[in-house]
């Protein structure tokens, strides 16, 4: 209502809608916001910085920069401040160089740093020539911590190695291609449909594509591997959500796998009937499918590049052979389209602050201050607001 009033009173050199103004209101709003934060974390005094690397899709290297501190009422709170574009590389020396800039421009006393939190990559961890390394030379007291959820993240990759596993997988992911691929597709209920060409307007393409995944996800190898990864992953998925927590610490990170470690553990010496009951459901689940039967797969005592695990029924065969900043990345996929590729660096950092701290009630009387401070004004800015409150008092 005040913007349509506005635009239909204010003259024609005084509108202020024009992409510029736009982009620096979101500035405004954006800087303000950041200067809020800030200023709790000075008030804080001591801090962590967590960060990491993404390319957005002009194929810019971002930085999202995330700061961890202990607030007035002793909540740990990690908040994102800023993307930071990596134009100078993604070296360590580069990365880290950038992390300090970002904070002397802050304002922040960088020796308050107390902690560093990227992931396991070289140019991040790297003992030597890593990011945090070069800020530890400058900040002696900021150590580094491996991301844990990131570290969970290795692990579950790593169980993940077994080539039943890595084969399941492989075809979920052709799965979820097939159908996102063609919104068509997603109304059929099965694979048989298309691949079998009862239906009228499928091409040749699409019914191969169905058929050769049909026969991948019938076979008894694919369901008694979706379903031991579909139990043994639901232990993890809990910790995977706690460890990502903004306000978890180290003391409930530990305790939260120790109890994933115990449970794990305990299946560990339950495997017979744990594997047995998850046989039972891969059968039940294969019936309803018409799966083709368990059976042993082709074994030879030559043959090194085929799994030769002794086994006289197929349960036992297969139960011998069964087996974590990224917020802001997932913000910069959101913001920054391939329809807004040619956005500015404070666009899209104005854009992130307001998505990601979507909770915070704005000043609007601040920021519209700072809008008008920024050059000369063709208008009184601080009347357009007091204006429609007096009109609305009256």
């Amino acid at each position: 209502m005040i913007l349509e009033q506005h635009f239909q009173t204010a003259p024609q050199n005084a509108r202020y809608n024009s992409p510029q103004i736009q982009n620096e209101l979101i500035s405004c709003a954006g800087e303000w916001i950041q200067q809020q934060i800030l200023s709790e974390i000075k008030d804080a005094t001591f801090f962590s910085v967590c960060a990491d690397e993404a390319a957005d899709c002009s194929n810019k290297e971002q930085l999202p920069l995330v700061l961890r501190f202990v607030d007035k009422v002793n909540t740990i709170r990690e908040v994102f401040v800023e993307f930071v574009v990596c134009d100078t590389g993604t070296t360590g020396q580069a990365i880290a160089e950038k992390i300090l800039e970002a904070l002397k421009r802050y304002g922040l006393d960088i020796s308050c740093l107390r902690g560093q939190c990227y992931d396991g990559a070289g140019n991040m961890a790297g003992k030597y020539k890593g990011a945090a390394k070069v800020v530890q030379d400058t900040c002696p007291k900021a150590v580094y911590v491996h991301c844990a959820a990131h570290v969970l993240n290795l692990c579950v990759v790593g169980a993940c190695k077994v080539q039943l596993v890595k084969n399941m997988m492989g075809t979920m992911v052709e799965i979820c291609l097939f159908f996102s691929n063609s919104p068509k597709r997603q109304i059929v209920e099965t694979f048989s449909i298309i691949s079998s060409g009862s239906s009228s307007g499928w091409n040749s393409e699409s019914c191969r594509a169905a058929e050769s995944l049909l026969i991948c996800i019938t076979r008894y190898q694919f369901i008694i591997s979706f379903v031991v990864a579909k139990e043994c992953l639901q232990y993890t998925k809990g910790l995977t959500v706690s460890l990502q927590k903004r306000a978890n610490d180290i003391c409930q990170a530990y305790s939260d796998v120790k109890t994933v470690i115990a449970t794990l553990q305990d299946v560990r010496k339950n495997m017979v009937s744990k594997h047995r009951t998850w046989h039972e459901t891969a059968i039940t689940l294969g019936e309803k499918v018409n799966a083709s039967q368990p059976q042993l797969p082709r074994r030879c005592s030559v043959q090194t590049s085929r799994s030769n695990t002794p086994g006289e029924t197929p349960e036992v065969y297969y139960r011998l052979t069964s087996c974590e900043c990224e917020r802001s990345v997932s913000v910069l996929r959101r913001l920054k389209t391939y329809l807004r590729s040619t956005m500015g660096q404070e666009r899209l950092s104005g854009l992130a602050l307001l998505h990601t701290q979507y909770g915070m009630k704005l000043n609007l009387d601040e920021i519209v201050n700072m809008f008008a401070r920024k050059h000369s004004r063709r208008m009184e800015l601080m009347d357009i607001l007091s204006e429609f409150d007096e009109a609305d008092e009256d």
